[in-house]
């Protein structure tokens, strides 16, 4: 959904980068929550790692790739809940 915004070569094409991206995207996805439910006995678990992930990487890439601040006050709060998440789900 960003990479229209990464390069303008994108713009205008959501059925190829929807193939190109989504599809890979799709099966990795599948098989990640396959692996995490497996070792953690729960999908509970899965759901909870996958949504922290995402939460955690969106701020940084999009800091980095489109140059968006990740250091307000409500992102640098959501980010840290999202890690103290991810710490009790793989620790505890």
């Amino acid at each position: 959904m960003n990479a229209q915004f990464l390069s303008d070569w994108w713009k205008g094409k959501p059925f190829v980068s929807a193939v190109l991206i989504g599809l890979p995207t799709s099966i990795a996805f599948w098989y990640a929550w396959k692996m995490i439910a497996d070792e953690t006995g729960s999908v509970w678990s899965a759901r909870f790692i996958g949504s922290s992930t995402g939460l955690i990487l969106f701020p940084i890439l999009t800091w980095c790739l489109l140059g968006e601040s990740m250091f307000t006050a409500k992102t640098m709060i959501c980010f840290f809940l999202a890690v103290l998440i991810m710490i009790i789900q793989i620790f505890w």
